[in-house]
């Protein structure tokens, strides 16, 4: 029933209440670093996406959390009950070099401002954004590799590893838990991965952008940075440069806007009552958007 937020510039995490606003807690000193440990002594560098883990996967590592460290260029582990901070993935250099879609030592392998994750496939897929890829990080074995991606900057789909993105920012996985979408947000594409296929569904190619609603083939996004899907199997996108939550419905595949005039908003999530809360970035805010509002874009659309 609360919110774990990534505070990017405080360089921590911090637990709201139910509300958005009521501060319960911070994970992190709130200094720019790498350490691990206990919660007021850990240290990150702008974190970004957050990924519960399931439960007797977490059970099995020792933490809760995996948290895109995104400066750090590391993956880092969070402990819910006492907010100890362990690193579980990179080395804290950038990457450097080619790493192929074998098994990894997690730990020994550089990485490349990854900016968001999900649990699919049995595994984490990782943004990551640096280099234009999504990676797969395995907690149990503490692997990690290539999942999709060849560091090309484009816009190209088909079967995996062998497609291009841009900068892919935002992840989240269908209720089903067949389809992985995601952000890519310098092609202002809204793509997912299927049965090892990946597929475009809003976007047009590199530095193509704009806000245009109506057929998904036709429409337009602008650097989105975060997007949830619906139980009804549409989804919603923070498409951050307009400043406006938009959705896509797949079974007419139309593009609507849900809301404007919103600051910067970089991510949704789906509570478990069927709220949706927008991180506006912009404004240093979580905002509840109302269920009307989300009903009145899902007949637009």
């Amino acid at each position: 029933g609360t919110f774990l937020v990534s505070d990017s510039a405080r360089h921590s995490l911090v637990e709201l209440a139910a509300d958005g606003q009521t501060v319960l807690r911070r994970i992190g000193s709130g200094t720019r670093g790498s350490a691990d440990g206990p919660s007021d002594a850990a240290q990150f560098s702008e974190p970004q996406g957050l990924c519960r883990l399931p439960a007797q996967v977490a059970e099995e590592v020792g933490y809760d959390v995996v948290v895109a460290d995104t400066v750090n260029h590391l993956l880092r582990g969070v402990r819910l009950a006492t907010g100890e901070v362990v690193t579980v993935a990179g080395t804290g250099r950038p990457w450097r070099s080619m790493v192929d879609d074998d098994a990894h030592d997690a730990r020994s392998i550089d990485l490349s401002s990854p900016w968001d994750l999900a649990w699919y496939d049995d595994r984490v897929i990782v943004a990551m954004a640096g280099i234009h890829q999504l990676w797969w990080f395995d907690p149990v074995a503490r692997t990690t590799g290539v999942y999709a991606g060849t560091t090309v900057e484009a816009l190209r789909d088909g079967k995996l590893p062998d497609v291009w993105m841009a900068q892919p920012s935002g992840l989240a996985v269908s209720a089903d838990g067949r389809r992985l979408w995601i952000a890519d947000s310098e092609t202002s594409a809204l793509r997912y991965v299927e049965d090892g296929v990946m597929t475009t569904v809003v976007g047009q190619g590199l530095f193509d952008f704009g806000h245009v609603d109506g057929p998904a083939e036709q429409a337009l996004l602008q650097h989105p940075l975060g997007v949830c899907a619906l139980p009804d199997g549409s989804v919603l996108v923070a498409d951050t440069y307009n400043g406006a939550i938009r959705r896509f419905d797949p079974d007419t595949n139309l593009v609507s806007t849900v809301l404007a005039d919103l600051a910067e908003p970089s991510d949704l999530v789906l509570t478990d009552d069927g709220d949706v809360w927008v991180v506006e970035s912009g404004a240093h805010r979580l905002t509840r958007l109302a269920p009307a509002t989300v009903e009145a874009g899902a007949a637009g659309g």
